[in-house]
């Protein structure tokens, strides 16, 4: 009987090892190159343009109606399994370029201040702004379907004098939502 007790407990530590190892696989972030272009959980894959930085630098406050018409951040999100994947997109802080660009924390904009707007295929998703757990969007995609996306960001117009010409530098976060499972998320 102990003998049958302790065939299972090793069985089951090794169903666990494997559950574990295929999860790591399966949800794992991966790079093409130094500069993050592309970026992957599970079966999304976000893909971002090189052209465009995500940042605001010695910006001054625009209108909605202004900030709006302006290019903004391009990338996109690919679902690669086959079925309907739900996500959220966040932005967090590049603290690696406040270093390198010798940005002090009295110079960070305070997020607040910051309004953005994403677009999804050309049309607008939604226009806010910026908080502190640093939700864009939350969305869904449906398999093998490749959505372009737009991410937009200005100084709000509600901003005073001290806010301007202050910075900002931030990274794209995506988190899979997968129903019944824990969150996945890649990113910074």
């Amino acid at each position: 009987m102990k003998n049958k007790k302790y065939i299972f407990i090793i069985l089951l530590i090794l169903v666990i090892i494997s559950v574990l190892a295929i999860s790591y696989a399966l949800f794992s972030y991966s790079s093409n190159n130094n500069n993050d272009s592309v970026l992957t959980t599970g079966t999304l894959k976000l893909n971002l343009e090189e052209k465009n930085t995500l940042s605001l630098l010695s910006t001054y406050p625009l209108s909605d109606t202004l900030a709006v018409t302006k290019e903004g951040y391009k990338f996109e999100l690919e679902n690669t399994g086959t079925e309907k994947s739900n996500f959220r997109l966040y932005i967090i802080d590049d603290e690696d370029s406040y270093t390198t660009n010798s940005v002090s924390e009295s110079n960070k904009l305070d997020w607040t201040k910051i309004r953005y707007a994403v677009y999804k295929n050309d049309e607008q998703q939604t226009i806010s702004n910026l908080n502190s757990d640093g939700v864009l969007y939350t969305g869904s995609i449906d398999s093998g379907i490749t959505d372009k996306y737009e991410l937009k960001m200005w100084l709000s117009g509600d901003a005073t004098n001290s806010d301007a010409g202050k910075s900002f530098y931030g990274k794209l976060r995506i988190k899979a939502i997968l129903s019944n499972r824990t969150n996945y998320d890649t990113g910074a």
